[in-house]
């Protein structure tokens, strides 16, 4: 395979420049079949199993077809005949087969080249149809916990519209599949995508500036045929449009925290959010953004007919617990032998593990590392002990521990707003799992003495205890013993 350069200069002179594939050969000093594949290819995956032997015009045909391509440009008199494709596929593709099979392979070709065709011709314009992509920190609630997760946003600045999808990281994968979303949901491609220095995207940056993408990357403009364009160096504002639409996602579509239960079905509802919010009016070009959207839309290129497939590939050894590690955490289960070599294909969401004979032997659901956010449990108090009948309707009120929640939720107004207030207070020495922890001493909470509670809290979180202070017992046998009680007396009377 040639190197990724390589490739890119190929598609760059076949597309951009329209230069033959003959030319293109020439230039890289490669065989003509080579250049011809790589410049008119328009699937970018990477095959996992070796592809089936082709027929002979499976290999020969597509040559063939596009001499004749190439001969429209050329005068008439300087045209192929059938002989001649012949002999240069002998000469030139050690050919085979016969001329009778070459005189009607042409003739198939040249009556689908020479139907009438009623061809359109958008007229490009700068603007339209470009997009910026950037990442997002945004939080959400999964399984009960808030978490952080990564929210990848493409924006189109003609028109101010901008789509978005929730993933876990930042990877490759993630910001792949999410482009893709977004692209098949719009139909189309942007021409020019404009990106910070992804690190899913960008292998290194030349002491030139110039970029060194990585292969995966490479592979998904290739497919889907759009340029990619980097910022310069802390110059972020040169994608302004999408880091404002970062900040207004994260406030309009995270805001109140989303419970995720489906993550793919939560992205398709995103979407569908996207939509609605075309209806706006543009802040300075005064029409609809669904109009201005329109003309974006336009200029969308095609999808190619097959998607692109994102993922990365690892070699991995299973250890004597019978795990693997990829990417700092480890899977168990697998089954193979502590010490065998397996190939595991990673995409988004899914690992798949495949032995040495290139058979899928487990596919695992992918784990990540997601942050878990600790809430700031004393700020919450200090704003919401000002403010006892919003408690109940805060966004924090599902994340309080059982107790502490039985504790505060009380009708009377006033005693809510007084316990809310001793909750602040509380949480100046002690976390709130302590005090969780002390509130469960007790069996209901109708007349708690905050004192005792406090009490609770400080045993708990110092490991004191309540026990009596021992006694040294002497077993030493006292029957027999009188006691002097003149001495008492005496005591007594002074």
């Amino acid at each position: 395979m040639l190197a990724m350069a390589d490739i890119n200069s190929i598609k760059y002179l076949r597309e951009k420049k329209g230069f033959s594939v003959s030319k293109i050969a020439n230039i890289h000093k490669i065989n003509w079949r080579t250049a011809k594949k790589y410049s008119d290819r328009d699937d970018w995956n990477i095959e996992i199993k070796k592809k089936k032997r082709s027929s002979l015009k499976d290999e020969y045909y597509e040559i063939i077809s596009i001499w004749l391509k190439e001969d429209l440009k050329l005068p008439r008199k300087q045209r192929h005949t059938a002989q001649r494709i012949y002999e240069r596929l002998v000469e030139e593709h050690n050919f085979p087969g016969s001329d009778r099979t070459v005189r009607l392979w042409v003739a198939e070709i040249k009556k689908e080249l020479y139907k009438p065709q009623n061809e359109v011709y958008v007229k490009l314009s700068a603007q339209p149809g470009t997009a910026q992509a950037d990442f997002g920190k945004v939080q959400v609630i999964e399984k009960g916990v808030i978490k952080q997760y990564s929210s990848l946003v493409l924006s189109f600045p003609y028109s101010n519209a901008a789509f978005t999808q929730l993933m876990p990281a930042e990877n490759s994968e993630c910001l792949q599949e999410a482009l893709k979303n977004i692209f098949e949901f719009l139909g189309g491609t942007p021409g020019k995508i404009t990106f910070d220095n992804l690190a899913a995207a960008v292998a290194k940056i030349k002491a030139n500036g110039e970029r060194e993408l990585t292969e995966s990357f490479q592979r998904f403009c290739l497919h889907y045929g759009f340029e990619p364009i980097f910022c310069n160096v802390q110059a972020a504002n040169e994608k302004g449009n999408v880091e404002n639409k970062v900040g207004y996602i994260r406030r309009n579509f995270f805001v109140p925290l989303p419970e995720i239960n489906d993550f793919e079905a939560f992205n398709r509802e995103l979407l569908q959010k996207s939509l609605k919010y075309l209806d706006k009016i543009h802040y300075e070009k005064q029409q609809k953004v669904r109009e201005l959207f329109a003309e974006d839309q336009q200029q969308l290129k095609i999808l190619p007919s097959k998607p692109f497939y994102p993922y990365t590939t690892a070699t991995v050894t299973v250890d004597k617990y019978g795990r693997i590690k990829h990417n700092q955490i480890y899977y168990f289960g697998i089954p193979a032998k502590p010490g065998e070599s397996l190939f595991v294909v990673a995409k988004w969401n899914t690992l798949t593990i495949y032995n040495s004979q290139m058979e899928v032997i487990v596919e695992l659901p992918r784990a990540y590392n997601q942050k878990e956010v600790e809430i700031d449990w004393k700020a919450f108090f200090d704003l919401i002990k000002k403010k006892p009948r919003a408690f109940l309707y805060s966004n924090f009120y599902e994340f309080l521990p059982p107790n502490v929640k039985k504790y505060l939720t009380i009708e009377d107004n006033e005693q809510r707003k007084k316990r809310l207030w001793q909750m602040a207070e509380f949480l100046e020495e002690y976390p709130l799992n302590i005090i969780e922890q002390a509130l469960s001493n007790f069996d209901e909470y109708t007349n708690i003495d905050s004192a005792r509670i406090k009490l609770l809290a400080y045993k708990i979180a110092t490991n004191s205890r309540t026990n009596p202070l021992p006694l040294e017992i002497n077993n030493q046998n006292y029957s027999g013993f009188s006691p002097n009680l003149a001495l008492y007396e005496r005591l007594l009377r002074g």
